[in-house]
């Protein structure tokens, strides 16, 4: 090899030699001559070249020997086979006139035989020389071809580094021209380690010793890459040598990153899941477990458990049972779920689900491969679910209202057992879609209905109240409402529900007829009576005009029939109170009170009272709590027997209800027992119960309609204690209609 490579040779190995002759007594004599000799030859005959041929195929021989008339026919058949063959070198025996000639036709010696009488060992040693220095060249050239074709990188290099020999896969690896190389050295390239550390390492070998390391090359184009060094020592007499393979570790690293980022991958899938797994060598019965198994058994991380260790683990109950799943898995071969429960020291007991699968070779199970799973939080949360479920199932049959759900791609729609309760429908396998829904619609109701779904599709809200008909011809009215999903502007799916309103919507019907007979009578007592009532009167009015004795009887008509007109004024005031809609806004108590006041002491100049009002107060009320409280002052001065009537209106705030206390007291005989209880509903009413008025009626309908409250306490004939309680609000700066 070129630039002092190192090859192997061993110049006591025996050498092959090969006489080629016709003549049996020249062979013998040729080949006994050779063998008298203690060179380290051994000599084999063939009789012709093409059995010559056949042997070089078959053997290594070092070298040819024939006689020199026959070396033309030699050296022609041996060059026709030079494709297949790697011919020896030929030494031709015998006198030849030009031995030059010879020589220069491609013989590598001419042997004399004259001395082979005197001088054997010459010639034994002259033919052993042409065979070794074939047989190592020929060595040389295998451990070259090897050399080249390695899979892997492969160099020469002195004990400094510098390079002697590379192969081809040298520059494919790190991207220099293999001139380029031979001017570098290790020390060039590596980029881990020093020259002085690189030198060391070789110094410290043994010859014949190897060595392997990882450190990383800088390539042609400055990028480095990981790589595994494995080098070996040789001395040849030259000085230390080491041949090195270099092997490209970037996919081997990758691989590892991945199993690394794998193995994460797999310890938060195991947190996550509250899962893990194992494996079970049954010929040697050892355990191996995942870090989320360990975990779960509450394991240290280098605990080595056997089978039966971890089946202590669990319920004694349960132990038996799985200790008979393994076997029988590993009997027959077939895998195994159960459930178990884990006993802990530190804590209640878990529920586990567990699975094992069997892997056999030949017909025998040698290994069992599963998982294990922590479901108690699960077995707890679906027992959840069950019980939300049946609550859910039993709140709907109770509210007579249905569920259902609809993806919008397939068109498919799930209903609840209450859907088709109010549908009238048995549960069946036939696909309930939006044709089929709108089948079951009133066949005036449809194409409000499809329109509205359509609209919804489009972003609307879809809250539709529309009539049914069922199997049974029964017509219902039902209110279906649903909120829909949307994925890029396109409805996706939908889910809704639906109650039937028909018994609502027969009471709004009668309520409306009740209304309208109302209107009408209130109509003819706002007007009609009320108008016959002042005719009535005015008539009084005259009789006692006209009389000129007091006349009783006509005081008396005259002042029921005052009476009734002002009823007829209080049923019309509440009229407007329970029509128009009421408008909630923040209103100050102190001036509510004030005005109050003012409108009863102008005609009630006798009443004394007193006020205590905390400051800052401020209710939600509307424009008729004026009214209110006017009634409530009027009618404790109406009614009141005392020969002045008092009256104490006190307010504070009650903070831990948000709501401001308004009281009103006086000093009067008190509500009577039949009128306060129907006023607080603790005594039914019915049409032989009336209260003495509409005053206190319209007070309560008034506080009620801004979500207050109202009680009386009478004190057995010594007052009245009227008390409201009102959403309590925040000071604002608009104008009030106190204020107006």
């Amino acid at each position: 090899m070129d630039n002092g490579a190192w090859s192997p040779t061993d110049s006591t190995a025996s050498a092959t030699v090969l006489v080629i002759g016709d003549a049996p007594e020249w062979v013998a004599t040729v080949s006994s001559t050779l063998e008298s000799t203690p060179e380290p030859l051994t000599v084999e005959t063939e009789a012709d070249v093409d059995s010559a041929l056949e042997r070089l195929r078959a053997d290594v021989i070092d070298c040819l020997l024939c006689r020199v008339d026959s070396f033309d026919r030699t050296q022609t058949a041996l060059d026709r086979s030079a494709d297949e063959l790697r011919p020896p070198p030929i030494v031709c025996w015998g006198t030849a006139d030009e031995p030059g000639s010879v020589l220069e036709n491609g013989a590598a010696d001419v042997i004399d035989p004259s001395l082979a009488d005197d001088r054997a060992r010459v010639v034994a040693r002259r033919i052993r020389t042409v065979a070794e220095r074939y047989r190592a060249a020929r060595s040389a050239t295998t451990y070259w071809s090897i050399f080249e074709h390695l899979p892997d990188a492969a160099v020469v290099h002195d004990q400094s580094g510098s390079f002697l020999e590379v192969n081809r896969e040298v520059s494919t690896l790190l991207g220099y021209d293999e001139a380029t190389l031979y001017d570098l050295s290790v020390d060039d390239l590596e980029t881990t380690f020093d020259a002085e550390a690189l030198e060391s390492m070789v110094v410290e070998l043994e010859p014949g010793e190897s060595k392997t390391v990882e450190g990383r090359n800088e390539r042609a184009d400055g990028t480095e890459i990981p790589v595994r060094v494995s080098f070996r020592r040789i001395d040849d007499g030259t000085g230390p040598r080491v041949i090195a393979s270099l092997r490209d570790l970037s996919e081997l690293k990758a691989r590892e990153r991945d199993l690394e980022r794998s193995l994460d991958l797999l310890e938060q899938t195991e947190e996550i899941a509250n899962a893990g797994g194992w494996e079970l060598d049954v010929r040697s019965d050892s355990l191996r477990l995942t870090d989320g198994t360990r975990h779960i058994l509450g394991l240290e991380a280098d605990a080595t458990p056997t089978i039966d260790d971890v089946l202590m683990k669990y319920h004694p109950s349960d132990r038996s049972r799985l200790d008979e799943a393994v076997s029988a898995a590993i009997q027959t071969g077939v895998g195994f779920e159960e459930m178990a429960r884990l006993e802990t020291t530190d804590g209640p007991v878990r529920q586990l689900r567990l699975r094992g699968e069997a892997y056999q070779r030949n017909g025998e199970t040698v290994r069992l491969r599963g998982a294990i799973w922590d479901v108690t939080d699960w077995m707890e949360a679906q027992s959840e679910l069950n019980q939300r479920e049946a609550h859910l199932s039993q709140a709907q049959s109770v509210a007579n209202i249905g569920s259902w759900s609809k993806d919008l791609q397939s068109d498919e729609i799930s209903w609840s057992d209450e859907v088709y309760a109010i549908y009238g429908l048995e549960r069946d396998d036939e696909t309930i879609d939006h044709q089929r829904f709108l089948s079951l619609v009133h066949p005036e109701d449809r194409q409000r209905v499809d329109r509205e779904w359509e609209r919804a599709k489009r972003g609307a809200p879809y809250d539709v109240e529309h009539r049914i008909v069922t199997t049974d011809n029964e017509t219902k009215w039902v209110r279906q409402k649903a909120e829909l999903s949307f994925a890029d502007g396109e409805p996706v799916s939908a889910i809704g529900v639906v109650q039937d309103i028909t018994d609502r919507k027969t009471y709004e019907r009668r309520l409306e007829a009740q209304n309208e007979h109302l209107e009408i009578l209130n109509r003819i007592v706002r007007h009609d009576v009320r108008n016959r009532m002042n005719v009535i009167a005015g008539y009084a009015a005259l009789l006692e005009e006209r009389s000129d004795e007091p006349t009783p009887l006509a005081e008396t008509i005259r002042s029921v029939a005052d009476e009734l007109v002002s009823i007829s004024e209080r049923i019309r005031t509440a009229n407007q109170l329970l029509s128009d809609e009421t408008e909630v806004i923040p209103l100050p108590v102190d001036l509510l009170v004030e005005d109050a006041l003012d409108e009863v002491t102008e005609t009630h100049d006798e009443l004394e009272y007193d006020c205590d009002l905390d400051d800052g107060l401020w209710i939600w009320g509307s424009e008729a709590i004026g009214l209110a409280l006017e009634n409530v002052l009027e009618n404790a001065i109406e009614h009141n027997d005392a020969s002045t009537p008092r009256i104490e209106v006190t307010a504070d705030a009650a903070p831990d209800d948000d709501v401001v206390i308004l009281e009103v007291a006086d000093n009067g005989p008190g509500v009577p027992p039949t009128e306060r209880e129907l006023l607080t509903g603790d005594r039914q009413r019915s049409q032989l119960e009336h209260s003495s008025g509409l005053g206190l009626w319209l007070v309560d309908w008034i506080v009620s309609s801004v979500d207050g409250s109202l009680s009386i306490d009478t004190d057995d004939g010594d007052g009245t204690a009227i008390t409201f309680a009102f959403p309590a609000a925040a000071p604002t700066d608009v104008t009030l209609p106190c204020e107006r």
